[in-house]
This record gives C-alpha cells, sequence and structure tokens, in this order.
C-alpha cells in the first residue's frame, strides 16, 4: 500500500520538503511507518519526533492521519490504509 507523508513548519525545513510517498506492507501501522522513517532519516529523525525518555511522540509535535489526531484513534498501534495522508506538524503558538 501507498500512503502521502505532508511535513509542515521545521519538519518540512529539517527533512527537505513538503510531502512523500511511502510504501508500507498490507497491515503495517504508525509505529511500523515511523521506524521506517528512523531508518530513512537516522537518528535526526529520532530527535525530532520521540521522547529521550520513551518510545512516545513528543508532547509538541502534532501527528495526524488523515486529519484525525493519531491520539484520538488507537495512537502508535492505529493501522494504516492505502492512501491514508500522514501529517507532520510542530505545535503552534502565538499570541502577544
Amino acid at each position: 500500500m501507498w500512503i502521502r507523508i505532508n511535513y509542515y513548519g521545521h519538519f518540512r525545513t529539517k527533512f527537505h520538503k513538503r510531502s512523500e510517498k511511502i510504501q508500507l506492507s498490507k497491515n503495517a501501522n504508525l509505529y511500523d511507518l515511523l521506524l521506517l522513517l528512523i531508518e530513512r532519516y537516522g537518528e535526526t529523525f529520532k530527535i525530532y519526533i520521540f521522547n529521550p525518555s520513551d518510545t512516545g511522540i513528543k508532547d509538541d509535535v502534532l501527528l495526524s492521519i488523515n486529519d484525525v489526531p493519531y491520539t484520538q484513534l488507537k495512537a502508535l498501534k492505529t493501522k494504516l490504509n492505502n492512501a491514508d495522508e500522514i501529517a507532520f506538524m510542530p505545535l503552534f503558538s502565538g499570541g502577544g
């Protein structure tokens, strides 16, 4: 199956791309995708995404599957499907 990953904010800058298509096995879940991206991009990706003390996603990373936050699904165990869109976004802040 194929999925699309969209990168926003500093993820776009760090990985030098707006989006990419990735091929995954039929029964892949979100954690499988993250492991594949760590293989592809190395420690840099791991440092930007995961908490150093555990395997959880950092609090300042917004990760969604088809515009639904992964935490509202089955978190890292969420099964992925063909043509899913995954978004990596930094936590935005603002105001004055």
